[in-house]
């Protein structure tokens, strides 16, 4: 069910595993992002023609857009079988190794991206799943085996941030996705099998409630924190963090 594409002329391996795919070209070799709804990430060599599999995506997604910036690979957005997701990861082929950055504004799948100047433009997209596409998948699929969590799960806390105190204040969206990413953190799934989703949104919803609640009764004499301040302390930690190695 392959196809063989060409390099220099002569049929290269199909790629290690049958799914959907989108690619990015990184010398010497292709990236291939996993896509269909599985995690996997698998790296191609041309002049080898042999496919080797590297870390896999933190996230189980499809649709996702993904951009080379400063030789990382980052993976925005895409859909699930019963949920959008607005994740942002980054690849880094050097420590072989994925970290998390700020979830887009709003989830959404089919996405387009694009890297101008110093800046990764994200536009369009399938909308945020409604609940009239909640319907159940007629498609037999097999659950996800449970697994200890590994060491780059340890990352997926870095998507909660202070909410208290800030000015505009926190908003109903920011708060969830903090709380799902809680969730994420103390259940070990990232995507959870269709046995456990009902329990994984319930309780994504009571820590949502709980935290808005906590966040709306908290005082402090402390002046309050501005969003703007804060996003540009974030932009210079990006900048130098992504700043060209010497």
């Amino acid at each position: 069910m392959h196809d063989r594409s060409l390099v220099d002329g002569q049929p290269t391996a199909p790629v290690a595993s049958r799914r959907k795919a989108s690619g990015l070209t990184v010398n010497p070799c292709v990236d291939v992002e996993p896509c269909a709804n599985s995690n996997l990430h698998h790296v191609y060599d041309p002049k080898a023609d042999q496919w080797t599999p590297r870390v896999p995506l933190p996230t189980a997604r499809s649709g996702h857009g993904a951009v080379l910036y400063r030789g990382r690979i980052f993976a925005m957005g895409g859909e699930g079988s019963q949920r959008v997701f607005g994740q942002n990861e980054a690849y880094d082929p050097v420590r072989d190794a994925w970290e998390l950055y700020a979830p887009m504004p709003t989830p959404r799948h089919g996405l387009g991206a694009a890297v101008v100047g110093d800046a990764i433009h994200v536009a369009g997209g399938g909308p945020v799943w409604a609940a009239a596409c909640r319907a159940p998948c007629t498609r037999r699929s097999r659950s996800p085996r449970p697994r200890r969590p590994s060491k780059r799960e340890d990352t997926m806390c870095r998507n909660i941030r202070t909410l208290f105190h800030f000015e505009p204040p926190a908003t109903d969206d920011e708060v969830r996705a903090a709380s799902l990413q809680f969730v994420r953190k103390v259940s070990g799934f990232n995507q959870p099998s269709q046995a456990n989703q009902a329990a994984f949104d319930r309780a994504v919803d009571e820590v949502a409630a709980t935290t808005r609640r906590l966040v709306d009764v908290l005082v402090t004499h402390a002046p309050p924190r501005y969003r703007e301040v804060e996003a540009e302390r974030a932009r210079a930690r990006f900048a130098s963090r992504f700043a060209p190695r010497g």
